[in-house]
């Protein structure tokens, strides 16, 4: 590690490890610091939207699963298929995509400096493990408790408690649950994986509260057949709070910028797209970053869908479930499918 670096990016996630293999295609020095251990591993579902082989074809033959096809859980014990006509999410686990991502990081041209914590809080410098290092730019790319979101003193006042178990059962079908009982205004998940199954929910503090969401997990995953005895879920917060990412020569990328979709939890197509545009951003200054205004407007368009099932969870959870009913209806139709698959995966 040397004295000095023309970016120095904290975190090694997707969003990290994205802008940092953009930047490759630079001349500047590049310090890539990840508080852990391993890069990779990470409390996550693991859902993979397929829009990401657009960006990246490698990914494609690596997933563990793809699927065209899901099958929702509604109130009243419903269950409907909903098919589209090509593949729209894919499931990966955290520790693969991080080992893959890592393996595309030429050594030569980047520092990686692993199970080191980083301090900022003086301009133009960070402290890695005790060690002053000077930036000319910064990436905070270190998630939902970011601590270069903290010297920047954004607050985070939207986020989404996860909670999942992983089973050794292997499903061949990806489940969503949609149900106020289970998972309030949010919604609950069975991603398959290669060697196990995660099951769990999200929510927000408008939602359920944590020992309620875990008491709502536990009956319907009893109510599947699942058992959760000598077991305990492993839980995550997830930011969705967007304030901005550009801020000089200081930038948020990320969980971090608060980039992760605020209905659904998920944030790595999100965190992959801010990463590289950021890195474009850095290499070229008039770059417009279209790719993550094309992100935010996603993101607006799905957290008013989830202002309207909190808003309708406050009249009453029969009332949320009504809603939850009409749009298992909705998916019907392949024009509504189409328009769904595009805004929320």
């Amino acid at each position: 590690m040397k004295k000095k670096y023309d970016v120095i990016i904290v975190g090694a996630g997707p969003a990290g490890l994205s802008c940092a293999k953009e930047l490759q295609k630079s001349d500047k020095s590049i310090l890539l610091v990840e508080k852990n251990e391993e890069i990779g591993p990470k409390v996550c579902a693991g859902g993979l939207s397929t829009k990401v082989f657009l960006k990246d074809p490698s990914l494609e033959e690596k997933v563990a699963f793809t699927f065209s096809s899901i099958k929702l859980s509604l109130p009243g014990g419903k269950e409907k298929k909903v098919n589209h006509d090509k593949p729209f999410v894919s499931t990966i686990s955290r520790k693969k995509l991080g080992e893959i991502m890592l393996d595309e990081i030429v050594s030569d041209k980047i520092d990686v400096v692993k199970g080191s914590l980083v301090e900022v809080n003086e301009e133009g410098f960070v402290k890695v493990n005790g060690e002053k290092v000077e930036y000319e730019y910064l990436v905070g790319a270190d998630g939902s408790n970011s601590t270069v979101r903290k010297y920047l003193g954004l607050k985070t006042e939207k986020f989404v408690l996860a909670m999942q178990y992983k089973i050794s059962k292997i499903h061949k079908e990806l489940e969503l649950v949609f149900d106020a009982s289970v998972a309030g205004s949010h919604y609950g998940w069975v991603f398959p994986h290669e060697k196990f199954t995660l099951i769990g929910v999200c929510g927000s503090s408008d939602s359920l509260h944590p020992s309620k969401m875990k008491e709502a997990l536990n009956s319907w995953m009893k109510r599947k057949g699942y058992s959760t005895e000598n077991m305990e879920p492993e839980g995550a917060i997830i930011n969705f709070d967007y304030r901005g990412f550009d801020f000089g020569n200081i930038y948020l990328v990320g969980d971090a910028a608060g980039f992760a979709s605020g209905i659904t939890g998920e944030g790595i197509y999100f965190g992959m797209i801010s990463g590289r545009e950021v890195a474009k951003k850095i290499m070229n200054s008039s770059y417009e970053c279209k790719g993550i205004k094309r992100i935010l407007k996603i993101k607006r368009v799905q957290e008013k869908t989830l202002s309207l099932a909190i808003f309708l969870k406050k009249i009453s959870p029969s009332v949320l479930n009504l809603f939850f009913r009409f749009v298992g209806f909705c998916f019907g139709f392949k024009s509504f499918t189409r328009i769904a698959v595009r805004v929320f995966c």
